[in-house]
């Protein structure tokens, strides 16, 4: 059976969440859904922080928070499509 190919969603706030999401139905390993899911709660939590900093008017620090959701968000993706590729 083939698995369906996924695709990397953007380390935007809906991409997280909807990665979130199906992390439970892509890796049967608990172990790493655990982990991704984790990685992701931060990253989002990150991207919140930052819309609010926004609202705020702190620009700067804003910028600094999704830089530092990208930087979580993004390797995690790669790890599940690595993860779901070799199962």
């Amino acid at each position: 059976m083939n698995k369906p190919k996924i695709l990397i969603i953007g380390a935007g706030f809906a991409g997280l969440t909807a990665a979130k999401k199906t992390v439970g139905n892509m890796i049967d390993d608990k172990e790493h859904q655990k982990k991704f899911e984790q990685g992701l709660d931060e990253s989002i939590y990150k991207l919140q922080k930052a819309d609010r900093m926004e609202s705020m008017g702190l620009l700067d620090q804003a910028e600094k928070e999704k830089m530092e959701a990208r930087k979580i968000a993004q390797p995690i993706m790669q790890s599940m499509t690595n993860v779901y590729e070799q199962q």
